[in-house]
């Protein structure tokens, strides 16, 4: 599972990083930019995603990476 974590900027909107990797330098849906960044850096589609605030040891929301193909 690849675990993204999120940091709060202001205005509704967070950063998301992996790693310490900025995926997201600003945005209002972290897990799905998140996502889809991951996607065009050719993560296979059915690979787990969490998300966490910063700070947190609690997974927020899941998902994969992108609907795989039918």
């Amino acid at each position: 599972m690849i675990e993204i974590v999120v940091s709060p900027l202001g205005h509704g909107r967070f950063e998301a990083r992996l790693e310490g990797r900025v995926l997201c330098a600003s945005t209002r849906q972290p897990l799905l930019d998140a996502a889809r960044f991951l996607f065009g850096e050719g993560v296979p589609p059915d690979t787990r995603i969490a998300m966490r605030h910063e700070g947190s040891p609690h997974i927020a929301l899941r998902s994969t990476v992108a609907r795989p193909p039918s």
